[in-house]
């Protein structure tokens, strides 16, 4: 196994695309110019993961010299459920081990329509040493995610500075995000509350 930078023009970022298309829901994107751009601009980067010659996966992490956030990461439909997530994250924990390392999960919540698969996904990576680091995001439609990191301290500050770096100037457009305490209530979808 292993893992290397993708570059744009490489065979392997159709599949990259792809993926990426397949595995999100189009709320949850980015698009793929903006990504683009970001990896251009030096604030960001796509590592795919290879078992062998065979490609499996994806990641896009934003990144700045202290720090790396995983932003995307999928596996392949033909390779899931085969023990490759928890081996990519391994691989992008040494990868990254000079930086403080972090992602985002859905946060489970009552009236989630999928909470059970949040609690599965949590648990997941609570299993590779992601645990909670105090603080979510509530972002556009009021989705929330768990920030979880592997380090024993990373300040949301920390996370909202990488974040407006790397986004910039267009954060607020396509990530309009609020930084609560996990202790703090989650507001119900709008949606939910009208119907």
């Amino acid at each position: 196994m292993r893992i290397e930078k993708t570059k744009l023009t490489s065979p392997d970022f159709a599949k990259i695309q792809t993926t990426y298309y397949e595995a999100f829901p189009k709320v949850e994107q980015l698009p793929m110019w903006f990504m683009k751009m970001m990896v251009l601009r030096g604030r960001a980067e796509f590592v795919s993961i290879y078992d062998g010659i065979k490609w499996v996966g994806f990641m896009f992490t934003i990144l700045d010299a202290q720090t790396a956030y995983i932003f995307f990461l999928a596996i392949g439909k033909d390779y899931r459920s085969q023990g490759y997530g928890s081996r990519f994250l391994d691989l992008a924990k040494r990868r990254y081990i000079q930086r403080k390392l972090g992602l985002s999960a859905e946060r489970p919540l009552p009236w989630a329509p999928n909470n059970e698969q949040r609690q599965r996904r949590q648990a997941f990576y609570a299993r590779n040493g992601f645990e909670k680091a105090g603080f979510y995001t509530q972002e556009a439609g009021d989705e929330c995610y768990d920030f979880l990191t592997v380090e024993a301290d990373f300040p949301a500050q920390d996370y909202v500075k990488l974040m407006d770096w790397a986004m910039f100037p267009l954060r607020m457009r396509y990530l309009p995000l609020t930084v609560r305490r996990d202790d703090e209530p989650a507001r119900q979808p709008r949606k939910l509350l009208q119907g």
